[in-house]
């Protein structure tokens, strides 16, 4: 890509490294994958939707931002982790990478 593609889990940034080769055996779900996030989420804070998506019982629906709790927060950043860091089992073939956090500041601190 021309330009890097980024997401936020829960405060981490993870950068889009690129596709694997065309011979890939998860090549084409991997596209699919990367078109998706590109033109939906791309630079973009992506917990909600990780926990809308990927509903758990043991937490409510969230309809919005300030639904998510902290171990609801963590437990959407695991499922991303384990689903787009981890693919089969080996990290070196992951498309994404971490590089960073955001700061997370308080709702009652000043500008």
């Amino acid at each position: 890509p021309a330009f890097s593609l980024w997401i936020s889990v829960n405060g981490k940034i993870l950068e889009y490294k690129g596709l694997p080769s065309n011979d890939h055996p998860d090549y084409a779900n991997k596209k699919q994958f990367y078109e998706f996030v590109l033109s939906c989420l791309g630079g973009r804070e992506v917990t909600y939707v990780i926990s809308r998506s990927w509903y758990e019982p043991m937490y409510k629906l969230p309809l919005n931002d300030d639904d998510l709790t902290d171990e609801h927060r963590a437990f959407a950043e695991d499922m991303c982790v384990s689903c787009c860091l981890r693919s089969s089992g080996n990290s070196h073939e992951s498309c994404w990478r971490p590089i960073g956090r955001l700061r997370k500041t308080s709702k009652n601190s000043q500008s």
